[in-house]
């Protein structure tokens, strides 16, 4: 999968730095590409592990995160790189 992510971002690069060179009136653009991987189920702001609320790390924290990205940059791509399941934060009862 994250080869496949790699792959998709080269060809999004590719494609704008092709595009720009055959444009009449180019112009440089800022593409901010972001990538998420290994969340292993870090989905709630909660430590499981230590039963406390604690959005470090989880995708409360990366949402906003990329919310603030997204507010100061015109051109944002997001990738997930997977490891998405599996969560080894804590035990679950």
């Amino acid at each position: 999968m994250k080869k496949f992510a790699a792959l998709i971002c080269a060809v999004v690069l590719a494609l704008g730095i092709g595009a720009g060179c055959f444009a009449e009136d180019a112009e440089t653009v800022d593409i901010r590409i972001l990538a998420t991987s290994d969340l292993h189920g870090w989905f709630v702001p909660h430590d499981f592990a230590i039963d406390e609320d604690s959005a470090q790390g989880s995708l409360t924290f990366i949402a906003t995160l990329i919310a603030g990205h997204r507010s100061s940059h015109k051109y944002v791509i997001l990738v997930d790189c997977g490891d998405a399941v599996q969560a080894n934060r804590g035990v679950f009862h």
